[in-house]
């Protein structure tokens, strides 16, 4: 990474800690358990798609409720950590079969669940979706 690039991510995790700090905010994940999360990840059948809550972000993402794509779960997109305050995982898409045929539900939920306490990254069930939360209240 270039300099510029270095100083603007030192200076927007200065933001981020102040920002935690100032409104009672805990962490709960490190790099190590992201990184451990997106490796293994890769070893699914399929990479489930997600959504991020950037935590210096008023706007709620909201995840679609029959996901249908994949996730991009590549480090370069998700690093650096300390932005995320939530990330919710769909570990399931519906696979289109055509115009007269129901999707068909491909799930890995209880692969997703298995690799989360392997790595011992704290996950709350959402309904059908996980969420992992990189800071609480």
């Amino acid at each position: 990474m270039s300099d510029e690039v270095l100083r603007m991510i030192k200076k927007q995790k200065q933001k981020v800690k102040e920002f935690i700090e100032k409104n009672g905010y805990f962490s709960i994940m490190n790099n190590t358990k992201w990184k451990e999360l997106i490796n293994h990840i890769h070893d699914l059948k399929f990479p489930p798609a997600y959504c991020l809550k950037d935590i210096l972000s008023e706007d709620i993402p909201q995840m679609v409720l029959k996901p249908t794509y994949w996730g991009d779960w590549s480090l370069e997109l998700l690093y650096p950590f300390f932005w995320i305050e939530w990330m919710e995982i769909s570990p399931y898409y519906y696979k289109h079969k055509g115009n007269l045929l129901d999707d068909e539900l491909i799930d890995e939920t209880e692969e997703v669940i298995e690799i989360l306490k392997r790595y011992n990254i704290p996950y709350e069930l959402k309904g059908k979706n996980i969420m992992i939360y990189g800071y609480k209240k």
